[in-house]
C-alpha cells in the first residue's frame, strides 16, 4: 500500500473490528528471541533485529537493516545501523 494514511486507516479499522494482525518476518532475516515484535509489523529480507529491541505496532523494517534501538508504533526504519526514516 503506497499511502501511509491509507495504511494507518486500514490498520485502525481492522483493530476496531477486533482483528488480530500478523507480524510478517522474512525467512531470510534474523530476529533474536529476545526481541518484542508487535502486531502488523513487517521485517524485510536480510534484516537483523538484535536482542532487547522492541518494535512497535504497524512498523516496517527495511531490507538488510540492523536494528539496535527500540522503535515506536507506525515507524519505518532502514539502514545499517537502522535509522528512522519516517512515520508510517
Amino acid at each position: 500500500i503506497k499511502s501511509a494514511d491509507l495504511r494507518r486507516n486500514l490498520f485502525s479499522s481492522l483493530k476496531n473490528m477486533g482483528a488480530k494482525l500478523p507480524t510478517i518476518t522474512s525467512p531470510h532475516s534474523y530476529v533474536s528471541k529476545h526481541v518484542d515484535l508487535q502486531e502488523g509489523t513487517i521485517v524485510m529480507h536480510g534484516a537483523i533485529l538484535n536482542a532487547r529491541s522492541s518494535i512497535g505496532k504497524n512498523c516496517i523494517i527495511g531490507a538488510c537493516s540492523q536494528v539496535r534501538n527500540n522503535i515506536q508504533d507506525n515507524e519505518i526504519w532502514y539502514g545499517s545501523p537502522a535509522k528512522f526514516y519516517k512515520k508510517n
